[in-house]
């Protein structure tokens, strides 16, 4: 007789369970008072203290915001706490005490509570050659797939996940227009499709996928380097500045979210670490490995397009849709630019504009002010719309269900590290998926307070210029999401998060 959880165990399970209501209420409505009472940045730093210990790695910026101590699990602040976990942070800490029982298999009946409901997008399953094509086109992580000879595409997580484990990198190639899988190497084993291990090898590269997209693209690139950087350089323009509304708008909540977003993914209270799906010093080493791939151009879609040769691939939704959602955001940026700087020398005479420049360049990894000054117009409004697309970026990155929604015991071991370092063929730990699983939930939060197109702009932003703008803003958004909505129609999977009613957090993150 399979081994279940007993009676114990389900009464702990069946707490954390009941909370959720709670915990999406409170994280609703921090997520609304925060944006009705915004950060006071005039007196400099928020109460979160810069330290450049808190990365684990001296490769990043020292000048990023980090709190100075990683607080143990049982030393959480309520700040923390009551946002993110609620009575879930209590239980919590109660499982840290008197744990789950640990010798419990997965089975998909394993667990006392219903699984996530369907994927929008309908990730059924993820491990056949389509699906696993699939998700490295339009899935949680289209962000690495480069063009790299002619009809030869690959997505390498070698640099990545350096000195974490064995090179693995998976190439594919066009065929009749069709993207199709064509190996994996594994340090210097080389799988093809139908070969023994190539169903291994797709498990490996959708495990490194899955921790790639949530602590690089997402927590590191969005939250600690790009969007930390933006944040506090906004810092560098005085109060009364005509940029300063813009500015603190689309950042005013970033430097606490990132807080949060930190704690949430690599403290030792973090439910991905305690399911073993990562360990801290995993995080740290891809933290340092990612700095130097990290470039300002991923954040430009037909630069990122041209530079990774996407544009090769037929129907690449990324490609069809990434350029209309930054054509819209540049528009809305060059008509609230238009009445604060009139011409290129406008731009160039501006010392705090400079200084605002100057200070963002010097908190992004590998830029220069002195070798890419602020010459005009056209970077300023380059460097305005890589901001509000940072926010689509997170977005598109920020979920990364397709691979916790599966109830297949193979695609449950992706959630284990272990089962990275050695090929093991024991069943996932039903404490380890339930675990995962509320780190998952817990991510998935709808901010519905910082929703930017139904937010209700007279009782929420100030300056009446900015206002204007944005109101605009919200109009050319709802038409693109209804011209998205119908290219999904046509598509087998529909690739639904760049369109911008699923943006649900997509101001300051």
């Amino acid at each position: 007789m399979a081994k279940t959880f007993n009676l114990a165990d389900r009464l702990k399970i069946q707490a954390i369970l009941d909370t959720r209501k709670v915990n999406r209420l409170a994280l609703e409505g921090w997520a609304r008072r925060t944006f009705r009472h915004p950060l006071r940045r005039s007196g400099g730093l928020p109460p979160i203290v810069a330290a450049p210990d808190h990365y684990r790695s001296a490769v990043l910026p020292a000048a990023l915001k980090v709190p100075q101590h990683i607080p143990a699990s049982h030393h959480l602040s309520l700040d923390y706490i009551l946002p993110y976990y609620v009575l879930d942070g209590i239980v919590f800490n109660l499982l840290r005490v008197l744990p789950l029982s640990p010798d419990v298999p997965w089975t998909p009946d394993a667990l006392p509570y219903p699984p996530f409901p369907a994927h929008p997008e309908g990730w059924t399953e993820i491990q056949s050659d389509a699906r696993f094509t699939a998700l490295r086109v339009q899935g949680p992580n289209p962000f690495l797939l480069r063009r790299v000879a002619g009809d030869r595409f690959e997505v390498d997580y070698g640099p990545y996940f350096a000195g974490i484990l064995d090179p693995v990198c998976c190439t594919f190639r066009l065929a009749e227009g069709r993207l199709v899988p064509e190996a994996i190497r594994q340090g210097a084993h080389v799988t093809r499709p139908g070969e023994d291990g190539w169903e291994r090898a797709k498990f490996v590269a959708n495990a490194l996928d899955a921790r790639f997209t949530v602590f690089l693209r997402h927590l590191a690139h969005t939250h600690l380097i790009t969007g930390e950087a933006f944040a506090l350089a906004a810092l560098a323009l005085p109060v009364g500045h005509a940029l300063r509304p813009f500015l603190d708008f689309f950042t005013y909540g970033t430097l606490v979210v990132n807080d949060f977003a930190f704690k949430l993914l690599v403290t030792p209270a973090s439910y991905f670490l305690q399911s073993n799906f990562i360990t801290g010093e995993a995080v740290g080493k891809a933290f340092a490995n990612f700095v130097p791939q990290w470039r300002l151009s991923q954040l430009i879609p037909r630069k990122d397009i041209a530079e990774r040769g996407l544009d090769a691939i037929p129907d690449h939704p990324y490609v069809a849709e990434a350029p209309r959602v930054w054509d819209a955001f540049e528009a809305f940026v060059r008509e609230h630019l238009r009445p604060l700087y009139a011409d290129d020398a406008a731009v160039v005479a501006d010392g705090a504009l400079q200084a605002w420049h100057a200070q963002l360049l010097a908190l992004l990894p590998g830029m220069d002010a002195g070798k890419e000054p602020l010459t005009g117009l056209e970077g300023l409004v380059e460097l305005l719309t890589v901001l509000l697309y940072l926010n689509v970026s997170h977005e598109v990155a920020g979920d990364f269900s397709p691979y916790t929604m599966s109830d297949e015991p193979a695609h449950k071991k992706l959630i284990h590290m272990d089962h990275l370092l050695a090929e093991s063929d024991a069943p996932p730990r039903a404490v380890d998926v339930f675990l995962f699983d509320q780190g998952a939930y817990a991510g998935r939060f709808d901010n519905g307070g910082n929703f930017l197109m139904t937010m209700d702009l007279d009782a929420q932003v100030s300056d009446p210029g900015l206002r204007a703008s944005l109101r605009g803003l919200q109009q050319a958004l709802e038409t693109l999401d209804r011209e998205m909505a119908a290219r999904n129609e046509a598509r087998a999977i529909p690739f639904l998060r760049l369109q911008p009613h699923r943006w649900k957090a997509s101001i300051s993150y």
